[in-house]
C-alpha cells in the first residue's frame, strides 16, 4: 500500500508539473514573468537605455547651442568684414583728399612765389615801355621842330627869290644878270631845302611808323603781362578759397 501511495503521489506530482508546463507554455507572458535573467548585466543595460536617449537630447541642445553660437559670429564676423570694406573705402578717399589737398597747397605756394616775380617782371616791363615812349616821343618831337625849322627856311627862301625875281624885271641888265644868278643860287638852295624836308618828313614817317610798332608790340606785351598778373591773382583767390573750404 505504502509503494501504492508512492506511486500514486508521484503521479500526482507529475501530473501538477506537466499541467503547469502546459499552462506556461500556452501564456508567454507567465513564461516571461517567471524566467530569471540570464545575465547580470541584463537588467542595468535595460535601465541604461533611457539614460543614453536623455544624453543624446542633452547632446543635441549643446550643439544647436554651438550651432547658434557659431552662427551669431559668423554674422559677427560679416558685419566687420563690411565695417572695414566702409572703412579701408573712407581711408582711401580721405588719401585722395589728402593728395588733392598737398597738390592744392604746392600749387599755391608756386603761385605765391611766383607772383613776386610776375609783379617785377611787369613793373619791369611797364617801366620799359615809359622810358621807351618818352625816347620815341622826344624823337619825334626833334624831327618835327626840325621840319618846322626847314619849312620856315624854306617859306624864307621863296619869299626872297620871288622878291628878286620882281627886282629882276625892274632893274638894268647888269643888275639883272646879279639877280639872275641870286635867283638861282635861291634856287638851288630851294632845291636842296625841299630835299631835305623831304628826306626829314620821311624820317618823321619812319620814326612815326617805328613808334607805332614798337608801341603796339609793348602794348601786347603790357596786355600779356596784366593777363598773367590776372590768372595768377585769380589763381591765388581760387586756391585760397579751396583750402578754406578744405
Amino acid at each position: 500500500m505504502a509503494s501504492a501511495s508512492t506511486v500514486s503521489g508521484s503521479k500526482d506530482s507529475s501530473q501538477r508539473r506537466k499541467s503547469s508546463d502546459t499552462v506556461c507554455s500556452s501564456n508567454s507572458s507567465c513564461f516571461l514573468h517567471k524566467r530569471k535573467p540570464a545575465h547580470p548585466l541584463a537588467a542595468s543595460l535595460r535601465t541604461y537605455l533611457p539614460r543614453n536617449t536623455t544624453t543624446n537630447a542633452v547632446k543635441q541642445r549643446v550643439l544647436s547651442a554651438r550651432l547658434l553660437k557659431l552662427r551669431s559670429l559668423q554674422n559677427q564676423l560679416n558685419d566687420a568684414n563690411y565695417h572695414l570694406a566702409e572703412l579701408q573705402q573712407e581711408n582711401r578717399a580721405l588719401k585722395n583728399l589728402q593728395s588733392r589737398q598737398d597738390r592744392a597747397l604746392s600749387k599755391y605756394e608756386g603761385a605765391n612765389a611766383d607772383l613776386p616775380r610776375l609783379l617785377k617782371s611787369h613793373e619791369e616791363e611797364m617801366r620799359v615801355l615809359m622810358m621807351k615812349n618818352k625816347t620815341l616821343r622826344k624823337n619825334l618831337k626833334d624831327v618835327s621842330d626840325q621840319l618846322k625849322i626847314k619849312e620856315e627856311e624854306l617859306a624864307s627862301v621863296r619869299e626872297q627869290l620871288k622878291n628878286l625875281v620882281s627886282l629882276t624885271k625892274q632893274k638894268n641888265l647888269g643888275e639883272r644878270q646879279m639877280l639872275t644868278e641870286q635867283v638861282e643860287d635861291l634856287r638851288e638852295r630851294l632845291k636842296s631845302s625841299d630835299v631835305r624836308i623831304n628826306l626829314l618828313n620821311r624820317k618823321i614817317q619812319l620814326e612815326a611808323k617805328n613808334y607805332r610798332f614798337k608801341l603796339n608790340a609793348e602794348i601786347m606785351k603790357n596786355k600779356q603781362a596784366q593777363k598773367e598778373l590776372l590768372q595768377a591773382l585769380n589763381e591765388i583767390e581760387r586756391l585760397n578759397a579751396l583750402t578754406e573750404v578744405l
